[in-house]
Parts: structure tokens; C-alpha cells; sequence
């Protein structure tokens, strides 16, 4: 009967990891970001949220094909998840496609743009040839919003989510490989 028990608990933990992790990069996914987004809003804490987007993605895999893309992504992640500007208790996931989301608690709007800015750089010096790129080479582009203290409460997670994806393609309607930061 124990055995059989601790088989049961082994599966639902395998069962657990498997349903928030993304199977390509090995990161969290949507579930235990929008789980964590959740939590920040409504513990009343400082925190940042990132939206990161693979620069002309969908040029990289015409042009290389999907299972270079893939590649990419797993290089991109790893860059990403190493990151030692990164606090410990920040949470990347890959939420879809090309697209990373990251929550980082307990920082100031510059903290969030010195780590928004390392990111950008990091990706850019992996130096991944991208024939269809300006610089030719991957890039990521980043839209952050800072949610500080005395209005986290009153914000809800479709609004910070919209907010931050509005500065995401600011940040490539001016140029992609940048960021772009909004204070709520």
C-alpha cells in the first residue's frame, strides 16, 4: 500500500510539472505565469511585468525553417533564465510562440529598465545569424510595465496585460532590439 502510494504522489508531481512547463524550453508556462501575475496583484507589492517577443520570428523560420526555430527558442530561454541581473524571485515563462513573459517583484521602474536593457543586450550577443534581420542577428524586443505600490490593488491582470503588450509594439513600431517602459 505505501509503495502504491508513493508511486500515486511521484505521478501527480510528474503530472504537476509537466502542466505548467513548456515542454520546448523547459520554462514555466502561461499557467504558472498567469498564477504568479495574479499573486502580484493582489499581494499589494512593487513589481514589474515584461512582455519579450523574438524579433521577425516568422522571417527566421521561412528562411531557416522550424526546426531552427526551435533552436532559437531554446538558445533565447536559456540566455533569458541565466541571467544574473535577474532577481531570484522573478518568473519567466514562455507563453507563446515566440513570446516570453517575466514578473519580477519588489523593484524600482529603473531596476526594470536596467534589466529590460540586459536582456535586450544578452539576446543580441548570442550573435544567431538572422538573414532577415536589420542586424542581422536575433534580437528581442521589450514592453514593461511597472506596477508600483499604491496602485497595484486596483489593477486587473487583462489591463496590466494589455498595458504592457501596447508598450511590446511601441517598442517595435520604433526599431525592435529595444525597450520600452511604462509607469502605471
Amino acid at each position: 500500500m505505501i509503495v502504491l502510494q508513493q508511486a500515486l504522489v511521484s505521478a501527480n508531481t510528474q503530472l504537476k510539472e509537466m502542466a505548467e512547463t513548456d515542454e520546448l524550453t523547459g520554462l514555466a508556462n502561461r499557467r504558472p505565469f498567469t498564477e504568479r501575475l495574479e499573486t502580484v496583484l493582489q499581494a499589494d507589492i512593487p513589481a514589474g511585468l515584461f512582455m519579450l517577443d523574438v524579433d521577425y520570428f516568422k522571417s527566421y523560420n521561412d528562411t531557416y525553417g522550424h526546426l531552427e526555430g526551435d533552436v532559437v527558442l531554446k538558445r533565447v530561454a536559456d540566455a533569458l533564465a541565466q541571467c544574473d541581473i535577474l532577481p531570484h524571485n522573478a518568473l519567466l515563462a514562455r507563453i507563446g510562440g515566440e513570446e516570453f513573459a517575466l514578473v519580477v517583484e519588489l523593484v524600482s521602474p529603473a531596476q526594470l529598465t536596467a534589466i529590460a536593457t540586459q536582456l535586450c543586450y544578452l539576446v543580441e550577443q548570442l550573435s544567431i545569424p538572422h538573414q532577415a534581420s536589420p542586424l542581422a542577428v536575433v534580437t528581442i524586443s521589450i514592453g514593461s510595465v511597472f506596477l508600483p505600490l499604491d496602485k497595484v490593488s486596483g489593477l486587473k491582470m487583462p489591463d496590466v496585460l494589455r498595458r504592457a503588450d501596447v508598450c511590446l509594439y511601441r517598442a517595435k513600431d520604433k526599431g525592435r532590439n529595444r525597450v520600452e517602459v511604462e509607469v502605471i
